[in-house]
C-alpha cells in the first residue's frame, strides 16, 4: 500500500502483510518506521518514505 506526497516527488509505503515486500523500483529511502531488512526489503507492519528518482 503507498500514496504519493507532493507530486511526484516522494512517495510513503507501508507494508501491512506478514511477510517482508520489496521497496518500489526507483526510490530511495529517506525515513522508515523501522529498520528495513539486511536485503533492502520493507518488514512487516513497517511504513517508510520515499524519495522517487
Amino acid at each position: 500500500m503507498g500514496f504519493r506526497l507532493r507530486g511526484e516527488g516522494l512517495l510513503c509505503a507501508v507494508n501491512l502483510s506478514d511477510r517482508p515486500v520489496p521497496l518500489p523500483e526507483d526510490t530511495a529511502p529517506l525515513m522508515a518506521s523501522g529498520r528495513l531488512t539486511e536485503a533492502g526489503l520493507l518488514p512487516p507492519n513497517t511504513t517508510v518514505l520515499l524519495q522517487r528518482d
